[in-house]
């Protein structure tokens, strides 16, 4: 056989993989209330998500997965078990907010996956969402969470780092915002919430919700300058004291980053989009997003100010 069929065969089996790779891809589209902000679900080799808003690019293709300390990774060739779609259009109570009510609507899509888990993700007009749910019997220990955020320019980013090159995550969440294009960005480890600036007034700005018995996110920047990357603390697995802050610091971590119950909620991924900077500080999605109200009567509370009692005062015990 000639060295130029020899070529046309190869040439015609690497279209026909890719055409089926295309083709065993699947794909799911919802969109805000107001029809503003596309949600785009790809389910191939991996979990891959999207987001355009009036048809500008808010988020490239990212990819998004859980890793399994046993070497298993959910979100790896995810397989659909069900599908379920929903609008929500409600009222929430928010006597400790900034609103004595706040108003809850946006669009779901629920994919129930095969091995037991699942991802939602949410539309509302002030932005998008998303969450992993796993639905196993056992304890479960997390050894890393793939948390994708990639772009399609070099836009300008509004970034926080760490105040600690030696060890990164120990710091106290405070400093200035470094405004560069994320290819000139320090790759130092940045506290959320992240902003970019999409250019046209329009901006993304990441951040999460409903945290508990998980680590807190940060971003990294890739130098390629158009990507950011989720981080998480790996678990405390040794201590020391600082005496003169009565405070503990970690000197050892694990290898894992959770160890959890098998069937729960993990927390929400939230890309907040404004199209100008009066609607950044207004936007209701943290809120939105915590969890409902667990302890029943609350009328007990009373919220007031307070100005540091932690460190000044001294008053407060056992938290």
């Amino acid at each position: 056989m000639s060295k130029i069929m020899n070529l046309k065969i190869l040439c015609l089996l690497s279209v026909m993989i890719v055409t089926a790779q295309i083709a065993s891809a699947k794909s799911y589209v919802i969109k805000s209330p107001n029809n503003k902000i596309e949600l785009t679900v790809t389910l191939d080799e991996a979990i891959h998500y999207s987001v355009k808003s009036s048809g500008q690019i808010v988020l490239d293709e990212s990819v998004i997965a859980l890793q399994l300390l046993d070497g298993g990774t959910l979100g790896e060739n995810p397989k659909v078990v069900s599908k379920k779609e929903r609008t929500v259009n409600e009222e929430i109570k928010s006597p400790f907010y900034r609103f004595a009510s706040v108003k809850d609507n946006y669009r779901e899509l629920d994919l129930k996956l095969k091995n037991g888990y699942g991802v939602q993700f949410r539309a509302y007009d002030q932005g998008v969402a998303y969450r992993f749910y796993t639905l196993l019997k056992n304890e479960i220990t997390i050894a890393n969470e793939v948390a994708q955020f990639n772009f399609d320019a070099d836009y300008t980013a509004y970034l926080s780092h760490s105040t600690n090159p030696k060890d990164p995550l120990a710091m106290a969440f405070q400093n200035i915002y470094e405004v560069k294009p994320l290819s000139q960005s320090d790759s130092l480890l940045a506290f959320l919430p992240a902003t970019i600036d999409l250019t046209n007034g329009r901006k993304l700005t990441i951040t999460e919700s409903d945290l508990e018995a998980y680590p807190g996110m940060f971003v990294q920047a890739d130098q390629s300058g158009k990507s950011l990357s989720g981080v998480f603390a790996q678990h405390p697995a040794k201590f020391d004291y600082y005496p003169w802050r009565y405070q503990k610091y970690v000197t050892e971590r694990s290898d894992y980053i959770a160890k959890t119950q098998g069937t729960r909620t993990f927390p929400w991924r939230i890309l907040a989009v404004s199209e100008n900077d009066t609607e950044m500080p207004v936007n209701d999605l943290v809120y939105l997003l915590g969890s409902p109200n667990r302890i029943g009567d609350y009328s007990w509370v009373k919220p007031g100010k307070v100005a540091w009692a932690w460190w000044n005062n001294w008053g407060v015990y056992a938290v």
